[in-house]
This record gives structure tokens, C-alpha cells and sequence, in this order.
């Protein structure tokens, strides 16, 4: 028979259970020194009478709000849905919770939610992106702080820093190497308006491959838009109207996806007129026509791998500055002029698609059934 009834309290508890409050309060807390019949006992008697941990409370005891923010640039950009994804599963199996903010890389928004962040106390903050200088983020988060921000120039800003940073050097200027070494000759850009450091070493990237080709790099052909279909759409048109443009590498795959709407808008048939390559691998990506080639990144692995991160501090596994680098992998497809593509790689292309679509794809979701 249900005993539960509004306000319930550790004495209810104890009392149904035949234990102290204090016994009560351990078995809440996991304090390891006590029998597996009392555990069970204590939690069969939290079930009954309907106990909810006071979370702020409990903090208050262990100075802990379980609970972690995030940052990102915009969760319509579906490379973030997936990150997102990897990073809350693995909070959500640790008895944490993710507090969400969309900074839309406008410096203010992103202050503003730090400093919300910061009024509810959370444990830790993951931010992407950010367009906050140095010397202003390092006093907005202190010192003790745990902070992983992902795409962040520079060495850590103090011992509770992990920066996570893709390889968008390395990967642009291999991109661009492919559509050079497909036989394009007028190879251009599309990046953001944001100034961020995703957005500049993707541009170094290009650069230097075409440095290395000895290739003479043109501004003209550097379209600056925003990071959206839309972006790349009329950035594209712009170039495509104006200069004798076969070739654009874009900063990410919605303005990839983009730009091949332009070329198809103005009759140009990609790729036998105009080679194009994105970055990030959304699962968008395969779905357009032609195939989109683009720098693959593993998305739920690397959200996996920001909460991981964070965790090893909470755990103060990690009390010291540390930088990783993600890798990146080059993803022909047919949009860069690659060979028609084989049933064997179609068939790769739908399961890829699969395992970003598909919850039951989740390493979360197959873990519980």
C-alpha cells in the first residue's frame, strides 16, 4: 500500500523503514560502510513513500549541483544536435544534468549565460566557440572552475582548463589538396561571419594548401556569410555571378550544402562544372545530390568526449592544464569530382546515415535494452 503524501522528509523514510535519519541520509549519499540489507531496506522505503532528494539542499551538504552547462553556437546546426547527444548520455548514466544555452556566437548572449550559468551553480561548463577574449573569460571563470571549451586558441587559461580542438588545419588544408588534386584550378573559400578560431584556421587550412600547390591565394575569393544553408547559398551565388569560380571548399557542410543549391539554381552541374567539399560530416551530408565530400567528424564520440573530460576533473582525476586534438578523416563523395560512386559505397553511405538518424543507433539507447 502507498504512503506517499506531499512534502515527504528523511524522517518519513525513516520511520517506514524502521532506520535513523541519519541511516537514511547515508544511503542517499552512497556512504559505503553499511549493509546491503539496510541499502535495500532504505530504498525500497524511498520508492514506497515517494522521497525526492532536495537537489539544492543537497548541495548546500556536498557543494555539488550535479549538474553541468553548455554552450554552443546554435543547436539548429544538426552537427551540434548529435554532439549533444554523445555529451548528455554520458551525463544522464552519471547522474548528471545539462543545462543548455545558444550562444549564436554574439559575444553579450554568451556572457549573459555564463553569468546564469554561474548564478545556478553549476559543477562545470563546456563552451564552444566562444568570441570572448582571454583575459575576460579567464576572470569570468576563475580558477577553480572546471571549463572545457572546444575551439580555443592558445595554451589554458589556468589548471581547470581542457581545451579540445579539432585538427581544422590539418583538415582544410587536406580538402583543399583533393580538390586540387582533382584537377580545379580556381578554388574558393566560404567561411563565417563570426570571429571565431574554427573560423580562421579552416581559412589558414586553405591557405596553405594552396601555398603548397603554388597556387596564388586571392581575398577576392573568400566569401564571408553566415554558417547556415542560407549563408552558403547566396555567398555562392555571389561568387559564381562574379569570378570564374570550379571549385569552393566551405567551412562547414550547410553551406556545402548550400552552395550545390546555388550551382543547381544557376545551371551548374556539380561536379563536372564546380567541385565542392564541406567539413563536419552531418548526416545531411550523404542525403544531398550529388553526395557531399566532406572532412568527417565522429559527433556523438567527440560530445562523449567533452563530457568525459569534464567528469576526470569532477572526479579530480585531472588537476592540471591539458589540450587535446581531434582527428579529422577525409570523406570523398561525389560532389569533388570522385569516381561514380560503387553499391559497396552507397550501402556505407545509408548506414552512416543510419547511425546519425536513428535513436535506436544510440550506444545509450542499446546499452539499456
Amino acid at each position: 500500500m502507498s504512503v506517499r503524501k506531499k512534502n515527504v522528509t528523511l524522517r518519513d523514510v525513516a520511520r517506514y523503514a524502521g532506520v535513523s535519519i541519519k541511516t537514511v541520509s547515508n544511503v542517499i549519499n552512497d556512504w559505503p560502510y553499511m549493509t546491503d540489507e539496510t541499502r535495500a531496506k532504505v530504498r525500497e522505503a524511498i520508492k514506497i513513500v515517494g522521497y525526492r532528494p532536495n537537489q539544492m539542499a543537497r548541495s548546500l551538504v556536498t557543494g555539488q549541483t550535479k549538474s553541468v552547462g553548455v554552450i554552443i553556437p546554435d543547436i539548429i546546426n544538426p552537427f551540434f544536435s548529435l554532439t549533444l547527444r554523445g555529451c548528455e548520455d554520458l551525463f544522464y548514466k552519471n547522474g548528471y544534468s545539462l543545462f543548455l544555452c545558444n550562444s549564436l556566437e554574439i559575444e553579450e548572449r554568451e556572457k549573459y549565460y555564463l553569468d546564469v550559468l554561474a548564478s545556478r551553480a553549476v559543477d562545470a561548463v563546456i563552451l564552444w566557440s566562444t568570441q570572448i577574449a582571454r583575459d575576460e573569460l579567464r576572470t569570468m571563470i576563475g580558477e577553480r572552475l572546471p571549463v572545457v571549451t572546444v575551439g580555443f586558441d592558445g595554451d589554458p587559461l589556468n589548471d581547470s582548463h581542457t581545451i579540445v580542438n579539432l585538427d581544422d588545419i590539418g583538415g582544410s588544408e587536406r580538402a583543399t589538396q583533393h580538390l586540387i588534386a582533382q584537377g580545379y584550378r580556381q578554388i574558393a573559400h566560404l567561411t563565417t561571419f563570426a570571429h571565431n578560431v574554427v573560423g580562421s584556421k579552416r581559412l589558414k587550412g586553405y591557405r596553405q594548401a594552396l601555398e603548397s600547390a603554388d597556387r596564388q591565394y586571392d581575398p577576392q575569393l573568400v566569401k564571408k556569410n553566415r554558417a547556415s544553408i542560407y549563408g552558403g547559398y547566396h555567398a555562392t551565388l555571389d561568387l559564381l555571378e562574379h569570378y570564374p569560380v570550379d571549385a569552393i571548399f566551405c567551412h562547414n557542410d550547410l553551406m556545402a550544402v548550400g552552395a550545390i543549391f546555388a550551382a543547381h539554381h544557376l545551371g551548374r552541374r556539380v561536379p563536372e562544372d564546380i567541385g565542392i567539399v564541406g567539413f563536419d560530416d552531418i548526416a545531411m551530408a550523404s542525403m544531398v545530390t550529388p553526395p557531399l565530400t566532406t572532412m568527417r567528424i565522429t559527433q556523438y564520440e567527440m560530445g562523449k568526449l567533452t563530457g568525459e573530460l569534464i567528469l576526470e576533473r569532477l572526479r579530480q582525476e585531472v588537476t592540471a592544464p591539458k589540450t587535446v586534438l581531434y582527428p579529422v578523416e577525409l570523406q570523398i563523395r561525389t560532389s569533388s569530382g570522385g569516381t561514380e560512386s560503387t553499391e559497396e559505397q552507397k550501402q556505407q553511405w545509408v548506414e552512416d546515415l543510419v547511425s546519425h538518424l536513428s535513436i535506436e543507433s544510440s550506444p545509450e539507447k542499446n546499452s539499456s535494452q
